[in-house]
């Protein structure tokens, strides 16, 4: 492989639909610098979106995205093929938006405080228009826990299985279902607390 960043010349907004992925990830493997940006082409919607989710900021996602297919792009000789690659993928799109939050100090164990459910300004609540529950889901996420909001982003907004995302995350499916289920009900009682529009009808 050469040493010419394998991002800048990419447009983002690109999507190529792959006819064999194994095999373009088997010429990039063997240094076909085409075959890599076709494969960065293909999945950097999903890259910036999973890493947006997790760190919160776009420009910040677009940072993480850029460390993501360096270390994809460097480490891709020894993936694999026995492995699916999304997985693979996924987990180093985690690893370095937990690098990067922890070196912006911002990397939370635990949820925010309760205080937040009980109804005072929620994070991120400012930000948030007039739109549809996705849109204000999305801004009501940096109030989870870093292993809550993965495990919902994963599997409720990703659609990954369960066995799926706890192998992406490296903890048990019952650990990733704990997670997913604080991370659901505390979405709710914000929902309720904060935009009770969202929950009419729902019997909430």
């Amino acid at each position: 492989m050469t040493g010419k960043d394998p991002v800048d010349s990419i447009n983002a907004g690109t999507q190529e639909r792959m006819q064999d992925e194994p095999g373009l990830i088997r010429r990039a493997q063997s240094g076909d610098v085409q075959a890599f940006e076709m494969l960065v082409r293909h999945y950097q919607p999903r890259v910036l979106s999973l890493a947006c989710s997790i760190v919160d900021d776009p420009a910040d996602a677009r940072d993480v995205a850029q460390e993501v297919f360096i270390r994809v792009y460097r480490f891709l000789p020894s993936f694999e093929h026995r492995k699916r690659f999304f997985t693979w993928l996924y987990r180093i799109i985690l690893n370095c938006s937990y690098d990067f939050l922890k070196r912006e100090k911002r990397f939370r164990h635990d949820p925010l405080d309760e205080a937040v459910i009980a109804g005072e300004a929620a994070p991120g609540e400012g930000r948030i228009r007039n739109g549809d529950l996705s849109e204000v889901i999305t801004g009501l996420l940096g109030t989870l826990s870093v292993a809550q909001k993965t495990a919902f982003v994963l599997r409720d907004v990703e659609g990954l299985s369960c066995k799926e995302a706890a192998a992406i995350m490296d903890c048990p499916q019952g650990t990733l279902r704990s997670h997913l289920h604080f991370a659901r009900r505390r979405l709710r009682d914000l929902l309720k607390n904060n935009y009770p529009e969202y929950l009419e009808g729902t019997g909430s």
